[in-house]
């Protein structure tokens, strides 16, 4: 008996007339994926993704698989699987595409927990980044670049990027804004998670980065949380470890590499995957010509000039690290020195408001001390006065501690602080203390002078007391 949720297709079945199903292949979430043969080209076979029942009556997810056949009937490359046809039958949607046989890249990074060979993960980086870069030169971003999506194929080991479904046009909107926000947590950039909207190509080449470093290392370089999305994930607070902190064999020009497709910034990474992948090209072929021409070069002046070459490539490569370094140094400073003015701000707003709550509070059980005196309660007279008296103590500590966070400003240049001022001025709680804590911040580094409780007093809200 047929189970009402899986796709009702089995060997034997024959979709559009001629494609005849073999057996299943796999499946996911939206559908499931068949080796076909073709009928009229027996020796021709197809991978066919057939969307699950439960969905077909669904708009949206058969536009996704929709989308997916169209963007990647545009992929025509050799490191891109190809898409021959998209059909509806017998209330099947069913995309048609070439059948590769292999495994996924993910499969032998499993196989190999210690990191690919070098001799297999720098090739099979440069195809799938010349995948990548086809898509991308016809405005395509994939979106969901992860080995699961890469497979290898076992005839002549090219890896093939496929699984576009939720790829989508340089610029463009997804249809449904659910879709937007999808991908895999890992491998997801910093500005995918927080703008998915507004990413580009770069983004691509994060994950790009990603999964370049699980091929070097069996490893991601970030340990992330399933159960967890957003602003939790670690990339979009720390930068990706050093390659050779887990392979030490990395070479570190290669380890470069890797470091420059994770930068956080887009700007920083690598401006493609063009680039991307000629970094890796380039280095694939300086090590060809080490092992192999070098050797063979007799001439002392041809020596020279190549160490020449040498000398003014490395210090070209050492200047350009370092100036990448120092931007990134001062860009960290000025996020941290921001977090900071904005954490002085509201540790500064939150002791100015509990000290004027606990005032209210002081001047709202000071007549009950009065009253219990005057009835003669000595039992009840004590617990207010214990009370006011601990009250007393708490204003104290919020004054301290008002203190310290305009202090904490004050270690803080101006202009920071005047702009996260002017971030918080729309914040409702904060609109009425900013005029309060410009005028402190001023005095404070004007004269050196720290607002004192009574000071504080005089600011807060005034409290009728009631009989």
């Amino acid at each position: 008996m047929r189970s009402q949720s899986d796709s009702s297709l089995v060997g034997g079945d024959t979709i559009g007339g001629h494609f005849v199903i073999r057996r299943k292949l796999g499946g996911g979430g939206m559908g499931e994926v068949f080796l076909a043969e073709n009928l009229n080209v027996p020796d021709k076979r197809y991978a066919i993704k057939v969307l699950r029942r439960e969905f077909s009556d669904q708009p949206r997810f058969v536009a996704m698989l929709r989308d997916e056949a169209t963007k990647q009937s545009r992929l025509e490359h050799d490191n891109v699987v190809g898409m021959y046809d998209f059909l509806l039958w017998n209330d099947h949607y069913c995309l048609i595409q070439s059948y590769v046989e292999g495994k996924s890249l993910a499969d032998m990074i499993v196989e190999s927990p210690g990191g690919l060979a070098l001799t297999v993960a720098l090739p099979l980086m440069t195809g799938i980044l010349s995948g990548l870069d086809h898509a991308h030169k016809i405005g395509i971003l994939h979106c969901d670049v992860k080995p699961a999506n890469v497979i290898v194929a076992k005839d002549d080991s090219r890896p093939r990027v496929t699984d576009f479904g939720i790829s989508r046009d340089v610029g463009g909107k997804s249809r449904d804004s659910g879709v937007v926000g999808a991908g895999t947590a890992e491998y997801m950039s910093p500005e995918q998670v927080l703008s998915p909207f507004e990413i580009d190509h770069r983004s691509d080449v994060f994950s790009a980065g990603v999964l370049f470093f699980e091929m070097l290392c069996g490893r991601l370089p970030f340990d992330v949380d399933p159960e967890q999305h957003g602003a939790a994930l670690p990339q979009l607070h720390q930068d990706a470890p050093d390659v050779r902190s887990f392979r030490p064999d990395v070479p570190e020009p290669i380890a470069r590499i890797v470091a420059t497709a994770l930068q956080r910034d887009p700007a920083l990474r690598f401006q493609g995957c063009g680039d991307f992948r000629k970094a890796i090209a380039d280095y694939l072929w300086w090590r060809r010509f080490i092992k192999v021409l070098v050797p063979s070069l007799a001439v002392a002046c041809v020596i020279a000039a190549i160490g020449i070459f040498v000398l003014l490539h490395w210090r070209e490569g050492v200047n350009r690290e370092a100036r990448i370094k120092e931007k990134e140094n001062a860009l960290q400073a000025e996020r941290l020195a921001a977090t900071k003015a904005d954490e002085a701000l509201v540790s500064a707003m939150t002791s100015h408001n509990l000290f004027c709550r606990e005032l209210k509070e002081y001047h709202a059980k000071e007549p009950g001390l009065d009253l219990a005196r005057k009835t003669g309660d000595p039992d009840r007279a004590e617990k207010f006065r214990i009370r006011l008296a601990d009250m007393k103590v708490n204003m104290d500590q919020y004054a301290t501690k008002y203190g310290e966070a305009m202090q904490q400003l004050g270690s803080i240049g101006p202009a920071v602080v005047a702009a996260a001022i002017a971030k918080r001025s729309s914040d409702p709680v904060f609109e009425p203390l900013a005029g309060s804590i410009k005028a402190d911040d001023a005095g404070l580094r004007q004269h050196g002078t720290l607002v004192s409780a009574a000071d504080l007093k005089a600011r807060c809200p005034p409290v009728t007391q009631s009989n």
